[in-house]
């Protein structure tokens, strides 16, 4: 155990967590670690990973992680698979406008579906990407947006104002 307390304080170091907060990075990551049923490097990878891509604090790192557990308990995604995915889709994500949280249970979903965390990763980068620029896109997608009765001016508008009701009600259109 106290290979792997050192494993998770030298990755904290090593992506850039501020000494001051080391201790309380290497509680969260082993406490991941444990839930997540993680390695302990891999679990303090992808807690620092995931405070730099969605710009939070380690306290926020903790809720988005409590989360993440609750995602793995209640569905057929498992906190590993879920935390893997949401590291590939993060950036994305976050210029779309979801909060780590709602990118997480679009991470779970798919996963849940039986996708692999790259291909959900994958198929989820490619949906916000072209939902943000729909303006910009083809004849093709214009068309299929018609003809579930959206418009992409009005989809970029809507992803502007309120990114989560935009997407949610896009994929309500798909049902």
């Amino acid at each position: 155990v106290p290979e792997s307390v050192a494993e998770i304080t030298a990755a904290g170091g090593r992506l850039g967590v501020a000494l001051k907060d080391l201790p309380e990075f290497t509680r969260l990551a082993g406490q991941m670690a444990v839930a997540f049923d993680m390695s302990a490097d891999a679990a303090g990878d992808a807690a620092a990973k995931m405070a730099n891509i969605f710009q939070i604090p380690l306290a926020e790192v903790r809720a988005l992680g409590d989360a993440i557990n609750t995602l793995g308990n209640n569905t057929a995604a498992k906190e590993a698979e879920i935390s893997e995915a949401l590291l590939r889709i993060g950036g994305t994500a976050k210029q779309f406008g979801l909060a780590a949280e709602q990118a997480a249970a679009l991470a779970d979903a798919f996963i849940a579906l039986g996708k692999s965390p790259e291909v959900a990763g994958t198929a989820i980068n490619a949906l916000l990407t072209k939902l943000q620029t729909a303006p910009a896109q083809g004849k093709e997608f214009q068309d299929a947006l018609k003809s579930i009765g959206m418009e992409a001016k009005q989809l970029a508008k809507d992803i502007h104002d309120n990114p989560e009701q935009a997407l949610l009600s896009f994929l309500g259109k798909l049902e």
